[in-house]
């Protein structure tokens, strides 16, 4: 090899390096609105809906924190309550919750055996991140009472039952007690747009798919919603 080709090689191998390295994630913040809450998360420089590597959001009761890998929630992840405290953590990896503050109560609720809900005493029942507080504001900045159903003066909850199934997706949504046709389709709308954000129930360490039922309530005051 001649001194010319030498030196073009040399040129050449800091560039091709270059080229093999992955880019470094992106850092996107995000401010949602329905959700009353801001994300701060990386994505793939190379296609900016997969999110990767640190992840956090922070609501006006609630935040946590954990990280993405390709798109999906990975490793253990931490929920502070609306002190700023730790209150429980959960490991994606193999599906294992642990509550940081203590937790006295006990949970008997329908969970999927493999052929049928049975009810079932359970180390932790489902739970949608940031808890009652989020989940029942984004529904009350989301839901819509209809026109109609107010002229009319219908009123009442609503609730959904669904399936939070063992990866912590809200599936299999349906009227369980219903109020009026108007208001039922709007209770089913709006609990059918809720984020996938929930730790699913927990028996022996290891998470299964329970069902939960979901109030949603329209009251009329003074004519209003």
């Amino acid at each position: 090899m001649n001194k010319f080709n030498l030196l073009l090689l040399l040129l050449w191998l800091p560039f091709a390096a270059l080229a093999q390295t992955p880019a470094e994630p992106a850092l996107v913040k995000k401010e949602n609105k329905a959700l009353d809450s801001v994300e701060e998360f990386h994505v793939l420089r190379s296609d900016g809906t997969i999110k990767h590597g640190p992840y956090s959001i922070k609501g006006r009761a609630w935040s946590a924190k954990g990280s993405y890998t390709m798109g999906r929630m990975s490793g253990t992840w931490t929920f502070y309550d609306f002190k700023g405290q730790p209150d429980h953590t959960y490991n994606f990896d193999n599906s294992t919750i642990t509550y940081l503050q203590p937790d006295t109560g006990s949970f008997d609720i329908p969970v999927y055996t493999g052929e049928q809900f049975v009810t079932t005493k359970v180390d932790s029942k489902p739970l949608f991140f940031g808890g009652n507080p989020r989940m029942y504001g984004w529904i009350g900045q989301n839901a819509r009472f209809p026109a109609v159903a107010q002229r009319n003066n219908q009123s009442g909850t609503v609730v959904i039952c669904a399936v939070v199934t063992e990866d912590g997706e809200l599936v299999s949504e349906q009227v369980t007690t219903s109020v009026t046709p108007l208001l039922d389709a709007e209770a089913l709308r709006v609990v059918q747009l809720l984020p996938d954000d929930w730790t699913p129930a927990v028996v022996g360490g290891k998470s299964v798919a329970s069902i939960v039922y979901i109030p949603v309530r329209f009251v009329i005051a003074n004519g209003r919603k």
